[in-house]
């Protein structure tokens, strides 16, 4: 698929920032795995981006800081499924009835592989999605890609597809502006 770019909620935060920041996200779909894949280049030094643990773990509020999400939702459904991932390589995931509602962790998801590298003005971060909870390979898919990022001075920036709101909101309904169409049912 060909990549999205994510734009910033503000651009204040990165005034002094040369080269400014710059997102974009690849989703592939191979049966039931989803893979994500953000490049960030420009001013990585400026930017809170710590480095990965050995362990990486599931953790909570992870959104607090530079972070890389991916929002699932088989097209035009109200449920949804939000995948949170930290340059730490820690991860969460949460399923929702409808939007905001009924955020449940998905305690049988118990990993998510995560792939880092990282130059001195380039940054990719990479995951894949198990779908199997979600939608099965037939079912198209909407998709919210969105990213915090965090400065070294503590400031957060909200970067994704779209802002549909006067807030940053990643789960606004109208967010869901990727697609992923039904892997073909001779394949799957």
């Amino acid at each position: 698929m060909s990549p999205y770019t994510l734009i910033p909620f503000e651009t204040s935060s990165f005034a002094d920032l040369d080269p400014p920041p710059q997102i974009t996200a690849t989703v592939k779909r191979q049966r039931s795995l989803l893979r994500i894949s953000f490049e960030l280049t420009g001013a990585i030094a400026a930017l809170a981006l710590p480095q990965r643990h050995p362990l990486s773990q599931r953790r909570h509020h992870l959104w607090q800081h530079s972070c890389f999400e991916c929002f699932v939702r088989p097209q035009a459904a109200d449920r949804y499924w939000e995948v949170n991932v930290s340059p730490t390589g820690d991860w969460n995931r949460y399923a929702f009835s409808s939007y905001r509602a009924g955020m449940t962790p998905c305690p049988a998801v118990t990993d998510l592989p995560v792939q880092i590298k990282r130059t001195t003005h380039h940054y990719h971060l990479s995951y894949a999605v198990d779908l199997t909870a979600i939608a099965p390979p037939t079912q198209p898919l909407d998709l919210a890609i969105a990213t915090v990022l965090e400065t070294q001075t503590g400031l957060l920036s909200y970067w994704a597809l779209t802002h549909p709101s006067a807030t940053a909101d990643f789960h606004h309904p109208d967010s869901f502006l990727g697609h992923c169409p039904a892997y073909p049912a001779d394949r799957a």
